[in-house]
């Protein structure tokens, strides 16, 4: 019913702004999420992992990924760097959040959207066959003409 707490978008003029549906999502579902995430994984087990010496998608993204260059430039504190990674990566979610409600509002739109990443997994796919074969291919021509 669209009086519920979440309506469900059944018609293409769908009456729930953009704007709500984006922010409901991130109140009730991502926010509570990535305080408890961050948490646990930023706080409680930060020391666990730095002995341990694993690999995290925060150690990842500020020492190689993209927030690599910025992160010096924040600040020498790992707890504020660590806020700033937050918020950056809210920000992110914010984003990509709006323009899956985007998709979600239009058909062709998002027709168009699933195509292209088919398209995208079939050209990577095919690459690297390509890539593999050729790569076989030519180990062989090489290996036939060390024997003669």
């Amino acid at each position: 019913t669209p009086d519920s707490k979440f309506a469900i978008c059944r018609e293409a003029d769908c009456k729930t702004p953009l704007l709500h549906q984006v922010v409901s999502a991130e109140i009730h579902f991502y926010i509570p999420w990535m305080i408890f995430y961050y948490t646990w994984v930023l706080l409680v087990l930060d020391a666990r992992i730095r002995s341990r010496d694993y690999l995290t998608l925060y150690a990842y993204v500020t020492t190689k990924g993209p927030l690599a260059r910025i992160m010096p430039h924040v600040s020498s504190s790992p707890k504020v760097q660590k806020v700033f990674y937050c918020l950056n990566h809210y920000l992110f979610a914010l984003v990509t959040a709006g323009f899956a409600a985007l998709l979600f509002r239009s058909f062709w739109a998002h027709t168009a959207f699933v195509i292209s990443m088919c398209f995208c997994a079939s050209w990577n796919g095919g690459g690297y066959y390509f890539r593999y074969f050729a790569k076989r291919y030519w180990e062989k021509l090489e290996a036939e003409g060390k024997s003669s």
